[in-house]
């Protein structure tokens, strides 16, 4: 009788795991303490570990946010723009994109006749193999966003250099070279040939050369090698709209600081 019980006790307590014994053995206050301090590491360190995870992600998916909140309000409120400005390039700058407005719409004209002045101004974040890899500093993660961001980024400029809905451009050179058959002379639009240090090819000005560009501190963010392109030539943009880009392109260059 006595063996049967000890048999029975020993099988018992092998089949009791470890992690139970030991549990057993410290008592349910200790294994709670256990899960909670966990609990606690796991909860603190979420935020930081996302946004080392996908802080990429995050960014890529707010531009987007933005570019279609300023979409929808457009279409709900009415609102016609008279001139629109692109900028391409490494930095990102939807945050301060009304600042850019701001700017230009101090320079643009009514094209509508609507008695305002209101310059649409988008952007997209495109960098080269080695930007890239400077912003993700080594981070895996990282580098699979700004190479999808990057594909998708390209496809929506060329959809927008494709469309004619943007007349005036500031690229980084890397876009410009892919697209500059695309821009008009400047010597053409402004009537004379801007001197040589202020001209990047014959289609394109150094735009942080300009005293437009410096006059309105939003464009301190901008690279230093940005381009100022205009086209118009494209079939598709109105004829009203390339005069308003032709006249907010050539008030850009003419201004002088006071």
């Amino acid at each position: 009788m006595n063996n049967e019980f000890d048999n029975k006790d020993f099988n018992k307590n092998n089949d009791e795991s470890n992690n139970a014994k030991r549990l057993r053995m410290l008592g349910d206050s200790s294994s709670e303490d256990i899960h909670l301090k966990s609990d606690e590491g796991v909860k603190g360190a979420f935020w930081p570990n996302l946004w080392f995870k996908y802080k990429w992600h995050i960014i890529i998916s707010a531009a987007f946010l933005f570019i279609f909140s300023v979409i929808i309000i457009q279409f709900a409120t009415g609102t016609k723009y008279d001139v629109g400005v692109l900028y391409a390039g490494n930095e990102y700058v939807v945050d301060i994109q009304d600042d850019f407005s701001d700017a230009f719409d101090d320079f643009a004209g009514d094209t509508n006749g609507d008695g305002e002045k209101n310059v649409l101004v988008t952007s997209t974040v495109y960098m080269t193999e080695e930007q890239r890899k400077e912003a993700a500093n080594g981070n895996k993660y990282d580098e699979l966003a700004l190479r999808n961001s990057n594909n998708n980024s390209y496809r929506n400029f060329q959809e927008q250099m494709m469309a004619g809905n943007i007349a005036i451009c500031l690229l980084s050179p890397n876009l410009y070279e892919d697209y500059k058959d695309a821009f008009a002379n400047a010597e053409d639009i402004l009537g004379y040939r801007p001197d040589d240090e202020l001209l990047y090819a014959d289609n394109a000005i150094k735009f942080k050369k300009t005293d437009f560009a410096k006059q309105y501190d939003c464009f301190d963010r901008l690279p230093e090698d940005t381009v100022l392109c205009i086209m118009v030539t494209h079939r598709a943009t109105p004829k009203e709209e390339k005069e308003a880009a032709i006249d907010l392109y050539t008030a850009i260059v003419n201004f002088e600081a006071e």
